[in-house]
């Protein structure tokens, strides 16, 4: 249901004309944003006039229209009275855009097609006048120039919604997947006109268990990620995002991804035993690229890397130990 935002009902003293060349127009500045439905004036009508067109445009800083036309529609009048004062009509618009807080708006009456005796007739208010954001409006050259006249109003109630929506986000693909970690990814398709919170929900079922923190401050079109670890190898996953504002929470649709497996040399041994008496380095190798070293190595006649020291081998690896000749060397690798 539409509530009334800006509106003058004050009195009416007198008509005006709208037809041919002379076009009429009301501005109003919104205090609160929202979503214009309709817009009611009071007129009545000379003759049968044609439908009379009713737009709704963004003032300039003077007040009178500019910019493209937000929405619009040509209104049968035929109902209207023939006598004045006439009676209250309401001109339902074709679309409904979002009016904001403190921007000055036009609602500008035309009839091209209309006559000297077949014309509608809007009343407004022209001894004390007293609407305190906007002013009747008047051209004689079909919206060529216009005039303000900030001693007279017409009498009119202007109505709308809430502006505000649930949020609509989408689930996008996971990537930079290995065993025991993924990049959650989502967009904000829509905000319903507030910066909205984003995060992901994740676990092994739809069920899912675990949430990321919220993000805050994304709006429509905004994409998000979400680096996300400790995750079990070889294991399914599922994922949504879910954005949320004033209006509630939704969620995107369910994704799924799957952990690498764990490699077989993965969490090489806690304990690498050196007894060579001249061992000073060792070195992992891994494709040709130094992954990690170690060197003075305490106790020369029996060195240890303690347990608590996790030495990581990826596989394919080899071993390179930088010693004479002679040395042991050993690797427990336990099982996965």
């Amino acid at each position: 249901m539409a509530d009334k935002y800006e509106f003058y009902t004050a009195g009416a003293d007198t008509s005006d004309s709208v037809h041919a060349a002379t076009w009429r127009a009301q501005s109003f500045t919104p205090q609160v944003s929202h979503k214009i439905t309709h817009i009611k004036f009071q007129a009545w009508k000379e003759g049968n006039p044609p439908p009379v067109t009713f737009t709704i445009q963004e003032a300039d800083g003077d007040g009178k229209p500019i910019g493209d036309i937000l929405c619009s529609h040509n209104q049968d009048v035929s109902g209207l009275s023939t006598s004045s004062p006439g009676a209250w009509f309401q001109v339902n618009f074709d679309t409904n855009p979002v009016l904001q807080a403190s921007q000055q708006y036009v609602c500008l009456m035309s009839c091209p097609a209309g006559s000297g005796s077949n014309r509608i007739h809007p009343r407004y208010d022209y001894s004390g006048a007293s609407y305190p954001r906007g002013a009747r409006l008047i051209s004689t050259n079909s919206g060529a120039t216009w005039t303000v006249d900030t001693d007279s109003d017409f009498v009119f109630e202007e109505y709308g919604t809430d502006p505000y929506s649930i949020p609509t986000v989408q689930t996008d693909p996971a990537d930079t997947i290995d065993h025991e970690s993924a990049k959650l990814h989502g967009t904000l398709i829509d905000d319903g006109y507030q910066a909205c919170e984003v995060h992901f929900q994740y676990g092994k079922t739809v069920g899912y268990g675990t949430d990321t923190e919220w993000q805050e401050g994304k709006v429509s079109e905004d994409t998000f990620e979400q680096l996300i670890t400790g995750l079990d190898a070889d294991q399914l996953y599922h994922f949504r995002a879910q954005a949320k504002n004033s209006q509630g929470t939704t969620s995107g649709s369910d994704a799924e991804f799957t952990t690498s497996i764990l490699p077989p040399a993965y969490g090489a041994t806690n304990k690498a035993q050196i007894t060579h008496p001249a061992l000073k380095t060792v070195r992992i190798i891994q494709y040709g690229q130094e992954v990690a070293k170690f060197d003075e190595l305490s106790n020369p006649d029996q060195s240890y890397i303690e347990s608590g020291l996790t030495i990581h081998i990826p596989t394919p690896a080899t071993v390179e130990v930088t010693t004479l000749a002679d040395q042991t060397w050993e690797f427990n690798i336990p099982e996965k």
